[in-house]
């Protein structure tokens, strides 16, 4: 079985931890819009058990959705500088720049 909010944040806890990021290409679905940037603090609210943050993912086609993302709660954006398997592909030089 693959961690979830409950699990992950209760270790995080009886470790000390009192805040986690989820990241983008944790869990399915990827965080790639302001819909799942939405329901991942949904789900966080229903599980975890500490104070927790949203990273929204930057790739090629989502450009776009940056703003909405940020609006919604997103802290912050991650991309890869290489590959990171199917659905979270690394965008081009002239979009990381930009």
């Amino acid at each position: 079985r693959r961690e979830d909010y409950f699990t992950g944040s209760s270790s995080a806890a009886a470790g000390g931890v009192t805040l986690f990021a989820d990241m983008p290409l944790s869990n399915e679905p990827y965080t790639l819009s302001e819909a799942d940037v939405r329901d991942k603090f949904e789900r966080a609210a229903r599980g975890s058990v500490v104070d927790y943050a949203v990273w929204a993912g930057l790739v090629e086609d989502n450009v776009d959705r940056m703003a909405p993302m940020t609006r919604a709660g997103a802290y912050g954006f991650k991309m890869f500088t290489c590959d990171a398997g199917n659905g979270f592909p690394m965008p081009a030089p002239e979009t990381m720049r930009r």
